[in-house]
């Protein structure tokens, strides 16, 4: 549903902070037309890529640390706590699903008359602001029950034999996104609003 006025309170529940924070993020004559809040899965989903060579590498270092425990002769320099902190590391890849479905529990999306703002809270409140004229190349990922993904830009993460390395981050797009039709809504409003 669009509306114009203060954030929905259906997408920001009982967080009253988050909407006091979205407030103070508006400019003179900025008003809000949509928010909604991300699907804790979609967030999972972003990040399996990285579960799954953490998974991996755990089991690889879990196991090399099994074989060398109790090696006659690594002496004084064993291998294990370097392994040890190598299989922490690879554990933490592997929780990564985990962590961003905890993340998406703090995040909150609203599309107002001007841009799309990502407020997220880990310790303390930040938002990422995307302006129309940032967009590049939007795509909607229609999934069920008016439920969906837009990816509004592309992050470059370097360049790998010569081509450039383009992904989507979080803070790229609204993911999992409830009420997508009137979202999408709000995103192509937006879009016209810069063209005209």
């Amino acid at each position: 549903m669009t509306f114009d006025g203060p954030p929905n309170p259906v997408a920001f529940g009982n967080d009253n902070a988050a909407a006091e924070y979205l407030q103070s993020l508006l400019k003179t004559g900025e008003r809000v037309v949509w928010t909604g809040r991300p699907s804790p899965a979609a967030f999972a989903i972003n990040r399996w890529p990285a579960a799954a060579w953490g998974a991996v590498g755990t089991a690889g270092f879990l196991a090399a640390i099994w074989f060398n425990w109790d090696d006659p002769r690594a002496g004084a320099l064993s291998a294990v706590p370097f392994l040890t902190f190598c299989a922490a590391v690879a554990g933490w890849m592997a929780a990564a699903p985990l962590r961003n479905a905890l993340r998406a529990n703090r995040t909150y999306y609203a599309v107002t008359t001007r841009r799309v703002l990502i407020v997220h809270r880990l310790v303390g409140w930040s938002a990422t602001s995307i302006r129309p004229t940032d967009f590049a190349q939007v795509t909607r990922y229609d999934l069920d029950d008016d439920r969906g993904s837009v990816r509004l830009r592309f992050s470059e993460r370097g360049s790998l034999f010569g081509r450039m390395i383009v992904s989507a981050k979080l803070s790229d797009g609204m993911w999992g996104i409830g009420d997508f039709r009137a979202a999408m809504l709000a995103v192509h409003r937006l879009m016209a609003s810069v063209q005209t």
